[in-house]
């Protein structure tokens, strides 16, 4: 019961947010100065690069809705898929900080192994999460494929 509670508040708070526009998805209405301008962050060629194959499949993957999120000086795009917040990246000089988050990993029970398997160098946050370093476009279309498949 307690689940189903966490996400009907989940559900009520994402609705009242979506109403009172803190959410922008990266749909034909987003806000292209916000992206333009976190990815003037990334001053890495790679990383830049992989940057745009994150908000180009934003864009694209019908099953996502991506949403840019500031938090102070930390800025993050994050992905919902209903109401979960499974997978979110952080954008930063040299890399994209990548997050498969805790609903992500609970899909199924060896989730976590799978992707620990499929990416050696990810870390496991002290949440929970698994954080990944992207640092070109070949590792971000690898996590798109992964994510997708």
């Amino acid at each position: 019961m307690p689940v189903v509670i966490g996400q009907i508040k989940h559900a009520l708070l994402f609705d009242i947010a979506i109403a009172i526009g803190l959410f922008f998805t990266l749909r034909p209405d987003a806000s292209e100065q916000l992206i333009h301008d976190w990815r003037e962050v990334v001053a890495d060629d790679g990383a830049r690069r992989a940057f745009d194959a994150m908000i180009a499949w934003a864009r694209r993957d019908p099953e996502l809705e991506c949403f840019p999120h500031p938090q102070g000086y930390i800025r993050s795009f994050r992905f919902l898929r209903g109401i979960n917040l499974e997978l979110a990246f952080a954008p930063n000089q040299q890399w994209l900080l990548f997050y498969f988050r805790a609903p992500y990993l609970r899909n199924s029970e060896d989730q976590r192994d799978r992707v620990r398997l499929a990416f050696p160098d990810a870390k496991t946050t002290s949440s929970g999460e698994i954080s990944l370093r992207i640092k070109d476009e070949a590792t971000a279309q690898q996590v798109i494929a992964y994510v997708t498949r």
